[in-house]
């Protein structure tokens, strides 16, 4: 994987941190206009979830949905079936895009255990996914020569359990998606690497 080490201070300058290359990223989703949205009119990220200027869950919330997704990808990789059914709510639901697998339609797959097994069977995949903000929200990027190839988006209920799970492979979207690296030593409220524009 194909690391850059630049990014921006708040005086305007430059200080060394992590990111991933090797693309346009936009801060705002495909299908909306070639301007960024207002708050008043929100686009849709490719999990599904409103983006339109909306800030990360803040303070404990964030910390709880970060830990669910490191221990998602951790419990993928050890191919850990119970634990992955543990951070799944009863009712997930998983749908992956036609490039994903990839296969002639969309798939949707429903129930923590299938999800579980959907998982599990992409162990090797996993290896080359790490933690990353999508459009604000914490989920995961697989990436490959430095480029973004499907991000995996995801949603909460109250109970901090995954109660849905976007992969997203079709470039399009991933060129909408704004991808941001997070460092495994970042503290788990800091900020993120930006991709290059």
């Amino acid at each position: 994987m194909e690391w850059t080490t630049s990014r921006r201070t708040p005086g305007g300058g430059s200080r060394r941190g992590s990111r991933l290359t090797g693309r346009i990223s936009r801060p705002w989703p495909t299908g909306c206009s070639a301007r960024p949205p207002r708050p008043t009119t929100p686009c849709r990220r490719p999990g599904g979830l409103a983006a339109g200027g909306r800030p990360p869950a803040p303070g404990a919330d964030a910390v709880r949905r970060r830990r669910a997704v490191e221990a998602f990808l951790a419990a993928t990789r050890g191919g850990d079936f119970t634990a992955l059914v543990a951070l799944l709510d009863p009712d997930v639901v998983l749908h992956a895009d036609a490039l994903v697998v990839p296969t002639p339609e969309p798939i949707t797959v429903r129930g923590a255990e299938p999800v579980a097994q959907g998982a599990m069977a992409a162990a090797a995949r996993a290896r080359f996914t790490g933690l990353a903000r999508l459009d604000g929200e914490f989920g995961l990027v697989m990436a490959s020569q430095g480029r973004p190839r499907l991000v995996l988006a995801f949603a909460f209920g109250a109970d901090g359990r995954i109660t849905r799970i976007d992969v997203v492979a079709e470039p399009e979207r991933l060129r909408g998606t704004e991808i941001a690296v997070v460092d495994p030593g970042q503290a788990e409220t800091g900020g993120a690497g930006e991709l290059a524009q």
